[in-house]
């Protein structure tokens, strides 16, 4: 079986991609504080910011997911959020070089687009949004995984990594679910939803831990990026209307059938991964919804 390292492998969305990979690979975890698993071979002590701790950690491993650092919904600075993010993300990559690992995946964001209402002037250049749209991130967080793409490219061009960048949107992780339930309870689904994502887009985390599993093993360019995204709003209301109210412009449709077919299309095309990796999507909000109320 191929061996494989998963950083971070102890997090929320590390159980759900260790789960995948382990049905066909020997998986190590990686993590700073791990608590076990289920699932993988190993689960070893490292932190991603010790570049040593991570060489030992690595060796004797075909590839490597990494998802360790800090997440958005942590209230940590801004300096923390580039520091650990980019820092951690280079020594996974000096370490998987060193080793002659070929293969690394990392856990980008959709917040490298920048896109944000609560900031003026962040909104979409063009809908629906795709891997083509410009960077402009605004927050620290953001930053991170924009820079974190940067670096990651800057090891392909050395010749000895190939680097696959997944963008997920929101993951609706079963706490997020629970918040949305008491909205809907309330009555205050359709006023509320936006404070979970301003592009109300989202995407479950069975699927996007099997978006990780595809890009370990399908043929891509030696760098490349993949938005991770479900094909429709969590909005009840037309995507369109939503990007217009919540943005305060209509920014221009460069595929309206993207629209045409289904007026609440996510306002981000995951088309990409769809098409390069073979990843579709399972799960859809109703039915997120329907199992966080059981």
């Amino acid at each position: 079986m191929e061996r494989i390292a998963v950083t971070g492998g102890c997090g929320l969305l590390g159980g759900y991609v260790t789960e995948v990979i382990s049905k066909t690979a020997e998986v190590t975890v990686l993590d700073k504080s791990p608590v076990g698993s289920d699932v993988a071979t190993d689960v070893l002590e490292a932190d991603v910011m010790n570049l040593e701790q991570v060489c030992d950690s690595l060796s004797n491993q075909e590839a490597v997911v990494h998802l360790a650092g800090l997440d958005l919904a942590l209230g940590v600075s801004g300096y923390d959020f580039y520091h650990v993010n980019v820092q951690g993300t280079w020594n996974v990559l000096r370490a998987a070089e060193l080793h002659g690992i070929r293969r690394v995946v990392i856990a980008s964001s959709v917040a490298a687009l920048g896109i944000d209402d609560m900031v003026p002037g962040q909104v979409p250049e063009y809908l629906p949004v795709d891997e083509e749209h410009a960077l402009k991130p605004v927050h620290s967080y953001g930053l991170s995984k924009q820079v974190m793409e940067v670096t990651a490219r800057s090891f392909v061009r050395r010749g000895h990594l190939e680097v696959i960048a997944l963008r997920p949107v929101l993951i609706a992780f079963e706490h997020i679910m629970e918040s949305t339930v008491e909205l809907i309870e309330r009555r205050d689904v359709n006023r509320e939803y936006g404070h979970l994502t301003p592009s109300r887009c989202f995407v479950s985390p069975r699927d996007a831990a099997r978006c990780f599993d595809l890009a370990l093993h399908r043929p891509t360019e030696p760098f490349d990026v993949f938005l991770v995204a479900a094909p429709q709003s969590i909005s009840p209301e037309p995507t369109l209307d939503n990007v217009q109210r919540r943005f305060g412009v209509q920014p221009p449709v460069v595929e309206p059938q993207w629209f045409q077919g289904d007026a609440r299309a996510a306002m981000i095309n995951a088309s990409k991964a769809r098409r390069v990796l073979g990843w579709v999507c399972d799960d859809d909000w109703n039915q997120l919804v329907v199992a966080a109320c059981v």
